[in-house]
């Protein structure tokens, strides 16, 4: 249980924002939850494009939810995120890691933006040198959310990313069930779809691509019904690509032996079973309950944010 307020964990898309407050952590038990729809021209991949006008809806969106000077604790925009696997010489030290890859930045190690914010995980090591997970999004993004929350009395304290948050939510579930070492996290919404691999708990591919082009609420008539699922049909196509790619081009023969399926998209339970028919790889899914204080259970658009709730804590697995 906590000992004091809970960090409210904060998920922030381009069409909807969504908040969690967990009570306690074993077992999970959700305090309260909430969502609002981001008005149009406040964010778009990922960045804060109208700064004032996104202030004033984050203090609506306090006053609506009752909470002020509290602590966040944010999801980074999929798009935003670069992942990158370094080799770095085995006498850097852990003081001296995070200097060396901030000097290394632009020369050895090219990510796709400048002025970048880095966090870093050592993967492996050898006499000679250690594999180094980089971790990077615009220095400016993370500083303009930050901004944006202070204006409003709260205090961002940490970021994660989302395949990390799905993850430790999957292992909550498994607990000391088995886990395959290669894996795909397959997040389908209504505007977007993050593909992600991790390898032995650590993330090492990730690529977000658009659904739609356009930001709108989804609504259950027959040309948009087509349009989707023409658009997830496409999506199995790529999901095939990059499992390819990772047997032949990343993992030298590995294969990924599980695909664990979230999101809110309103197809994802038919789409979940035409993986199924056509990919030769279990598809999973987060089916535990979680509940909130009164005993409803939390609706499954909350895992991210539930997941980034359960940062630092600790799982055993099984590996076969």
């Amino acid at each position: 249980m906590f000992k004091r307020k809970a960090d409210i964990c904060m998920e922030i898309k381009d069409d909807v924002i969504r908040y969690v407050e967990l009570k306690s952590l074993d077992p999970i038990i959700v305090r309260q939850y909430g969502e609002k729809r981001l008005p149009e021209n406040l964010i778009d991949g990922g960045r804060i494009i109208n700064m004032a006008a996104f202030k004033d809806f984050i203090a609506t969106c306090i006053k609506e939810w009752k909470f002020k000077r509290r602590n966040i604790l944010f999801i980074e925009p999929d798009e935003t995120v670069a992942l990158k696997l370094v080799k770095v010489p085995i006498h850097i030290t852990q003081e001296e890691m995070r200097g060396y890859l901030y000097q290394a930045l632009g020369e050895s190690i090219i990510l796709p933006f400048e002025h970048s914010a880095i966090d870093y995980a050592i993967c492996s090591e050898t006499e000679q040198e250690q594999s180094v997970l980089l971790v990077a999004t615009p220095e400016d993004l993370v500083t303009n959310y930050a901004q944006a929350f202070r204006s409003n009395q709260l205090e961002l304290v940490a970021a994660d990313i989302s395949p990390l948050c799905i993850y430790r939510l999957y292992l909550d579930q498994m607990r000391n069930g088995y886990l395959p070492e290669e894996i795909m996290i397959l997040q389908v919404d209504t505007l977007s779809t993050t593909i992600s691999i991790l390898e032995n708990h650590v993330p090492i591919f990730m690529q977000s691509e658009q659904l739609f082009t356009q930001k709108k609420e989804w609504k259950d008539d027959l040309e948009m019904a087509t349009d989707m699922q023409n658009r997830l049909t496409d999506l199995i196509s790529e999901i095939q690509r990059i499992l390819h790619f990772y047997q032949f081009s990343i993992s030298q023969g590995k294969v990924i032996k599980e695909i664990i399926l979230v999101g809110g998209n309103p197809f994802l339970d038919s789409f979940g079973q035409e993986m199924k028919n056509r990919l030769n790889v279990a598809i999973k899914t987060i089916t535990e309950t979680i509940p909130t204080l009164n005993g409803k259970s939390v609706p499954k658009q909350y895992h991210l944010a539930i997941g980034l709730g359960l940062k630092g804590v600790q799982y055993h697995v099984n590996r076969h």
